[in-house]
């Protein structure tokens, strides 16, 4: 009974957010789908996508640094810091560096591509609409895709350092697609 006005409170906000427009536009039938157009990928801002992908880049370099989480992260998964030899070859950081842009690229521009879309919907879909877009797709498919992983390949063994294992590696996807988000929603 307590909780009883908690609906007429909320329903208005639940209203106005982008996902909910999408959901609701979704659930409209479409008279033939031959007349539906394709995606456009003309109307994605490339420029955006770049930006953001660096600023994903940029904020993982500063996550994973040897002053903030990479020390907590190598040691929960039981492994010792490595000391540099200078044995890696050019070749394979390349391929580590470049692989991790190309990783943050692709996210960013599947990210852009579901803006695009909700801003159909919502043609005034904004920086807060995107950073909350991104925010729930880092949680709801970024994060929780990988928490099974997280656990069944533990080198350690050990779930509680698994689970810290991913509290810290989806929190930095969570952090750069809620700010991809928010640049490709701004940047209009």
């Amino acid at each position: 009974m307590v909780f009883s006005f908690l609906p007429v409170v909320i329903w208005p906000q639940i209203q106005t957010t982008p996902l909910y427009t999408v959901v609701k536009t979704a659930r409209q039938p479409v008279s033939n789908l031959a007349e539906s157009a394709p995606m456009d990928f003309s109307n994605i801002n490339w420029l955006a996508v770049f930006v953001a992908s660096i600023s994903s880049f940029i904020i993982g370099a500063v996550w994973f640094g040897p002053k903030t989480f990479y020390p907590i992260w190598i040691k929960a998964q039981g492994r010792e810091m490595p000391v540099s030899d200078g044995k890696s070859s050019g070749a394979e950081m390349a391929l580590m560096f470049g692989g991790t842009y190309v990783g943050a690229l692709v996210q960013v521009a599947t990210l852009s591509v579901l803006i695009e879309l909700a801003r159909t919907a919502n043609p005034a879909l904004g920086w807060s609409e995107g950073a909350f877009l991104g925010l729930v797709f880092g949680i709801g498919i970024g994060a929780f895709a990988s928490l099974s992983h997280r656990f069944f390949g533990q080198a350690n063994g050990n779930l509680y350092s698994a689970v810290k294992v991913w509290i810290i590696e989806v929190s930095q996807d969570v952090l750069c697609l809620t700010i991809a988000g928010a640049i490709i929603g701004a940047w209009v």
